[in-house]
């Protein structure tokens, strides 16, 4: 039994209406993963080094930053090289990824437990099982959907990435999107002679599907010695106007490239992460 763990936030209807429909969804799994709902952090909640420098500090915030440290100057208070591993600038994506980290301290703490995102969606059973049977506990990042929205990691893995978080004594100006971003950008540092993934193939334009190989790279290309159909993706729920409604009020443009969206020409629609219902 997969003890899994999904961050929602009590207090927003909107995140309600997702974690009832994920729920609902993962219903056909219950025999293999037992799912407990949990308090996500908001940017009230969120320690000030994960905040993001855009967020105005309070009293409290400013009693945990260094006494040397121009809080006059906002955009230098939360570099990394002052005070460890920062992730998204924007408040309340750094409180979505402190979130995760905290179980992912739960993971290195040697807790096997799955983390998921209040909007996950269960697409289908018969890979899902499949992926659990074979990988669940035997790869360093398990994620058998499209993105996040339900994933698991070893237990090394998992203390790599928190500590880095904490320690980044050579890479003074780093900062990262999210959990993902610290695995795809330092695995290879913090396992050097092997290591083993089951991730999507979220950098290819056309293949949408799940990938096991010992380079992550190679996984998001679409290259590995096995593969699944992806077993979850996320609802999305949208209005009559097409526009989409998510509790990080970041809209992914109807069938746009995620790097179009951004101002970028060229790169993967991202809309093939999603179940999206329209309302």
């Amino acid at each position: 039994m997969i003890d899994a763990f999904i961050l929602c936030d009590f207090d927003n209807p909107l995140s309600m209406r997702y974690l009832d429909l994920s729920l609902k969804s993962f219903e056909p799994v219950k025999d293999i993963v037992n799912i407990t709902p949990i308090q996500c952090d908001t940017p009230e909640t969120t320690p000030i080094h994960h905040k993001g420098y855009e967020y105005p500090f309070s009293e409290e915030d400013r009693k945990h930053l260094p006494s040397w440290l121009e809080l006059e100057r906002p955009e230098e208070v939360l570099k990394p090289r002052h005070i460890g591993g920062c992730f998204y600038d924007v408040p309340l994506y750094g409180a979505i990824a402190y979130s995760q980290l905290k179980l992912v301290k739960r993971i290195a703490e040697g807790e096997n437990i799955a983390i998921m995102e209040h909007d996950a969606a269960l697409i289908n059973e018969e890979t899902f099982r499949e992926m659990v049977d074979e990988y669940w506990g035997e790869v360093d990042l398990f994620m058998p959907g499209t993105c996040m929205e339900f994933y698991g990691m070893s237990q090394r893995l998992a203390k790599a990435t928190y500590d880095h978080m904490y320690n980044l004594p050579e890479y003074p100006g780093e900062h990262y999107s999210g959990i993902y971003g610290v695995v795809s950008a330092k695995h290879d540092q913090f396992f050097p002679d092997a290591d083993l993934f089951m991730i999507p193939s979220k950098a290819h334009e056309t293949v949408d599907k799940i990938f096991v190989n010992h380079n992550m790279r190679s996984c998001e290309m679409a290259v590995g010695f096995d593969e699944y159909e992806p077993a979850c993706k996320q609802f999305m729920f949208r209005d009559k106007d097409k526009n989409n409604l998510n509790t990080n009020s970041d809209p992914y443009n109807g069938g746009m490239g995620v790097w179009e969206h951004l101002g970028i020409k060229g790169g993967v629609s991202y809309d093939r992460s999603f179940v999206f219902i329209d309302e």
